[in-house]
């Protein structure tokens, strides 16, 4: 039996570029890997069903078999882009508070054993603006020293202010502040203090539902990338108490990073959810993380790490995309020294045939549970 239709519901990262991004990184990749996999066929154009839900068609067909697959894309970028912090003030004012919420209280203890690559980027922004401070300070001792007096205070003001301008300038370019973006927002997620994030994920929620107790569809799968792994959660969990056809349901997260929350000790409630996941009976969840990716949690339990009791050691599946093996040598090595371009590697087309393919999960014609006990046998 295969997937006549699918429905795949899309949780982005903490990323303020939205849906229009996300449909051409999709609609491109899709084609270069066809060349691949033979799943060839067409992406439509992008539509907006309603608010802050888009979606987009998949017509595809792989060896005589053609599939039908609605790709919903969960838009939640205007929220990153109200919690998005710019500005000297603001970038050191997040500072101030990821030393309090991740250092003082020491996750950076079980951060730096689960995964150190994680740990070494969060502090990188701490490590920045703490140098652009002594940077400053010194250019403008210095012009102080060579003019004294008044006037030489106001120039090493200046130039003080300056220089720090110029390195938060050239910090945004290279994105320095981006992951320090991501610990503030979780930090902020974990003690329930997002606007609208609560509305939005019953909003996701309901319509997920409505996919599950449809007869015409085959599969349902909750699709998530990086930040978005964290509110996939939320999502499922509202619809625990749903009786659904959870056999045809399916999660899949990619390069997560569920504890920068589930290790909060305000995050009593997420770890309620985790734990409402890990008790239900017929769940499917397939966790994705590469150990190259810097912004992940690698190959880690965190349902164990997070105190939370679930019933088999395969739930859920930790697996590695072995991005080693679907691309060739020499890029693979340019791309474990770009961290950034690996944490996106997930939804994007590959060199070379391999086990993991984004796009056969999403838009093949084989169900999600059967790939895997396949590959697995």
């Amino acid at each position: 039996m295969s997937v006549k239709r699918r429905v795949v519901y899309y949780l982005s990262g903490f990323d303020p570029r939205g849906v229009r991004y996300y449909h051409s990184l999709y609609k491109e990749h899709f084609t270069k890997q066809s060349a691949l996999n033979g799943l060839t066929g067409s992406v439509s154009s992008r539509k907006k069903i309603h608010n802050h839900l888009y979606q987009w068609e998949i017509e595809a067909h792989v060896q005589g078999k053609a599939v039908h697959t609605t790709y919903r894309f969960l838009s939640w970028d205007d929220i990153i882009r109200h919690e998005w912090s710019s500005g000297l003030f603001n970038y050191y004012k997040d500072i101030f508070l990821f030393i309090r919420g991740y250092l003082l209280n020491g996750l950076f203890v079980p951060f730096s054993k689960h995964s150190p690559k994680q740990l070494i980027a969060g502090l990188y922004p701490l490590v920045y603006l703490i140098g652009a401070l002594l940077l400053a300070f010194y250019a403008g001792t210095t012009l102080y020293q060579i003019f004294h007096g008044w006037i030489g205070g106001l120039l090493g003001v200046g130039l003080g202010l300056g220089v720090l301008i110029l390195l938060q300038r050239f910090g945004d370019r290279v994105g320095v502040f981006w992951l320090l973006r991501i610990y503030i927002f979780c930090l902020h997620l974990s003690k329930n203090q997002i606007e609208r994030m609560e509305e939005r994920i019953s909003h996701f929620s309901a319509d997920m539902i409505s996919a599950l107790d449809s007869e015409e569809i085959d599969e349902v799968l909750l699709v998530s990338h990086s930040v978005g792994t964290i509110l996939a959660v939320s999502v499922l969990s509202q619809a625990l108490n749903k009786t659904l056809n959870w056999d045809k349901f399916g999660m899949v997260t990619l390069g997560e990073c569920i504890p920068l929350v589930s290790f909060q000790p305000d995050a009593r409630r997420y770890r309620d959810e985790l734990q409402a996941i890990a008790n239900h009976k017929n769940l499917f969840w397939l966790d994705y993380t590469a150990p190259i990716d810097g912004a992940c949690f690698p190959l880690h339990d965190f349902m164990k790490s997070s105190g939370i009791k679930t019933k088999s050691t395969l739930f859920p599946r930790y697996l590695s995309p072995r991005f080693h093996t679907v691309f060739d040598r020499i890029t693979y090595k340019r791309l474990r020294r770009d961290w950034y371009a690996t944490h996106f590697l997930y939804i994007m087309s590959s060199q070379k045939v391999g086990e993991y393919d984004y796009f056969a999960m999403t838009a093949g014609a084989e169900f999600i549970r059967n790939k895997f006990d396949r590959q697995k046998s």
